[in-house]
């Protein structure tokens, strides 16, 4: 008797509050249902209310955007999911959670020239070391098990310095480690500050936006505050996520970079994608994107849907490279609007072949990485 009261206690909960809410108790109904995914969500995100107006109305929100997700999920035309989740799901301005912030320099020209290399798939073996390293290419590719958690952003538009951070580390770890899969400590110990860059980068605009070749070139000619870049342990992520003042202090494990690399984005297309796999295939790649391709519900699988037209606008990073059991050839993307977005925080778009269209942009601006990078001292 007493295992069958505490397995009635949150069913009668359920029906108190979809009782108080107006709603029918009949078992299977919609609105008892959405109550249940609705006090689930709620419990799981710790989401509270300051009164029973506030509650109907994250409850309404929440259930008409349930509806959406389950009809997008029963038409197999996507080929992705999604799934209401995260500490958002309530709110009717929820966007201004999913912050952006590429913005392109001003002066493009003038920075294109300071960049070192241009991978294209013409000479991507001029460099002898590297086509000794990556021929052939790789068929897949996966950097996200030995790269940082995923970062949330939240309302700040600094897209463009965590891109820089993590294919700064990215640089970092595959120059430096002897085995990428199993990197040393002191290596592991190297994740650079993105907040660094949010807060001292002057060429670029903090939680207002810039762009990673900027960053990387700032990096170049100040090596960061008071000489150096700091890691992220040092250097923290501000909470809430913001912009701050640049912190005057010494790093006691700096690092810098000399410059950088970037793959010619106006070549061929199957050229571009042969460039491409080349440079991943050595070290993540910095990448901007149409945001408006990305679904804030988006829970997996390969995004192909091409009716978006903004220009580009979020920097994000290629991470891999692969094909799925249907053939399709995808780039794996980590994304920066935390893990609990996406296949954890990371999403897979279809690459350009032929005359299929450019999903999400990825082939409208630069891709690049800072390269070389090092601090004095390194363990021999």
């Amino acid at each position: 008797m007493l295992s069958e009261q505490r397995h009635l206690k949150p069913l009668l909960a359920l029906a108190a509050f979809a009782s108080c809410n107006g709603f029918s108790s009949t078992a299977g109904s919609e609105d008892l249902e959405c109550a249940l995914a609705f006090d689930s969500w709620r419990g799981s995100w710790r989401i509270g209310f300051v009164s029973d107006d506030e509650k109907e109305v994250m409850f309404n929100t929440f259930c008409e955007r349930r509806k959406k997700v389950m009809a997008h999920n029963a038409d197999p035309r996507h080929g992705w999911t999604k799934k209401l989740t995260g500490p958002y799901a309530h709110l009717k301005d929820r966007a201004r959670y999913f912050a952006t912030g590429h913005v392109h320099p001003d002066n493009e020209t003038a920075l294109l020239q300071r960049v070192d290399k241009f991978i294209r798939h013409d000479h991507a073996d001029e460099d002898e070391e590297r086509r000794r390293q990556l021929a052939p290419i790789p068929a897949s590719v996966d950097w996200q098990p030995v790269l940082p958690p995923v970062i949330d952003q939240g309302a700040c538009g600094n897209c463009w310095a965590v891109t820089s951070a993590e294919t700064g580390y990215g640089s970092f770890l595959t120059q430096k480690a002897t085995n990428v899969d199993d990197p040393e400590p002191w290596i592991l110990n190297r994740q650079l500050s993105f907040q660094q860059l949010t807060d001292c980068d002057s060429s670029n605009y903090g939680c207002n936006g810039g762009n990673y070749l900027q960053a990387f070139k700032w990096i170049e000619a100040n090596h960061g505050t008071n000489g150096l870049w700091c890691t992220s342990d040092q250097y923290p992520q501000h909470s809430p996520p913001g912009q701050g003042t640049c912190a005057s202090m010494t790093c006691s494990r700096p690092t810098w970079v000399y410059g950088s690399h970037c793959v010619e984005f106006t070549q061929g297309d199957d050229a571009f994608i042969s460039a491409m796999k080349t440079a991943v295939a050595q070290q993540p790649v910095a990448v901007v994107i149409k945001s408006c391709c990305l679904d804030f519900d988006y829970s997996g699988g390969i995004l192909q849907d091409t009716h978006c037209a903004a220009t580009v606008d979020h920097a994000v990073v290629i991470v891999g490279y692969g094909r799925d059991h249907s053939g399709t050839d995808y780039w794996k993307v980590k994304n920066s609007w935390g893990s609990w977005w996406g296949e954890q925080g990371h999403f897979r778009v279809r690459q350009k072949q032929g005359n299929s269209a450019d999903v999400c942009g990825i082939k409208s601006w630069y891709p690049c990485y800072p390269t070389p990078v090092g601090y004095p001292n390194e363990p021999h």
